[in-house]
């Protein structure tokens, strides 16, 4: 399956298609990362970064519709973004389409790989959108500074630097950490596992009784952990009972930006870390919450190898159709959602996505 980022973006107000077009424009310019593809050279791959050029953003008018035509064509635009495979050595690899669903409504919908994209890179593309456009309108040029690196500046650092002392020290926490953990969580399920898996899934959504969600963070805060720690603690429960075992092993992300010039990047940083979670003598839960508080800090503190690095060095018994040690991962999202103005007067909110894809068993 493609790891596709779909983002709709809705803008309600007056909007100038033009200073939209020019502020996704000048943000490919900025970015070189926006206009890469990856090809292999020798069996390895190799960043190829495109020139400069205009960005197509096609407009698509759906405002000639039913009123209650408009939210369904957007929901298949959204459903079909996500299906949409890219080929990263041909590229592009974002993907920009304006929908109107009205005078006064429309949609940037941004598609992109993963592997030029991260959650922390929406954050950037939509402050940037925000002043580029504002400036646009007012018939100015780009405020923003000359980005300092771009990501294959990091690239290169990041090779450079994680090697030698610095490689062999975090390898070896993790050949001790991970050396007798499951490959694969075996979770019951109503068929047989398939031999290879096509990528599908589905989403459930709910919610937890706000007095729950109070009690939790009290009782995280009283043992020193954070609410991430205790919703993995839970979770870790839930899994050990259902699969029948005492070491659940859980896979989370890291942002990967620790220095200050890779904060204002668009660009895939992220990295997957593995934590385990020790069931075993049956310990009460704050028991359990101190061994993955104790977990997590370790494993954050080793955090820079990238996970197919620590795959390639540990040799797992492999399965097709499962990445090895994680089939679960956690991640906590706990920024505001995205709700903001463009230019000071076009009201941005995210769209909820409905992509029947998933890179896990859960």
């Amino acid at each position: 399956m493609d790891y596709n980022v779909v983002w709709p973006l809705r803008l309600v107000g007056g909007l100038d298609v033009g200073a939209l077009v020019g502020a996704v424009n000048e943000v490919v310019a900025r970015h070189e990362v926006l206009r890469t593809r990856f090809v292999a050279v020798d069996g390895e791959p190799v960043q190829v970064i495109g020139g400069v050029g205009v960005v197509d953003v096609p407009l698509v008018d759906l405002s000639g519709l039913g009123v209650g035509v408009r939210a369904g064509e957007v929901a298949r635009w959204v459903r079909e973004a996500g299906l949409r495979p890219f080929d990263v050595a041909v590229g592009p690899l974002v993907r920009w389409v304006l929908l109107r669903v009205s005078e006064g409504e429309h949609v940037l919908l941004v598609s992109a790989h993963h592997i030029v994209f991260d959650g922390w890179s929406g954050s950037v593309l939509l402050r940037e959108l925000s002043v580029l456009y504002g400036a646009f309108v007012r018939g100015e040029g780009s405020p923003l500074p000359v980005l300092p690196v771009q990501f294959a500046d990091f690239a290169v650092w990041e090779r450079q630097w994680l090697s030698g002392g610095v490689l062999e020290g975090q390898l070896e926490f993790w050949r001790g950490y991970l050396a007798d953990a499951p490959a694969v969580l075996d979770l019951p399920s109503d068929l047989p596992r398939s031999v290879g898996r096509g990528g599908g899934g589905d989403r459930e959504r709910f919610e937890f009784p706000v007095g729950l969600s109070v009690g939790l963070g009290e009782l995280c805060r009283g043992e020193g952990a954070t609410v991430f720690m205790g919703l993995l603690a839970g979770l870790d429960v839930v899994l050990g009972r259902y699969a029948g075992v005492e070491d659940v092993v859980v896979g989370t992300f890291v942002a990967n930006r620790g220095a200050p010039e890779l904060e204002d990047l668009i660009g895939f940083f992220v990295n997957t870390v593995v934590v385990r979670g020790d069931l075993s003598g049956r310990p009460s839960f704050r028991g359990l919450l101190g061994r993955v508080r104790s977990g997590v800090l370790d494993v954050f503190g080793h955090q820079d190898v990238p996970f197919d690095r620590v795959v390639e060095e540990l040799h797992p018994v492999r399965r097709a159709g499962s990445m090895p040690f994680v089939q679960v991962a956690l991640v906590v999202q706990n920024t505001p959602a995205e709700v903001g103005l463009l230019g000071g007067d076009v009201v941005v909110e995210s769209l909820p996505t409905e992509t029947r894809t998933a890179a896990f068993d859960l």
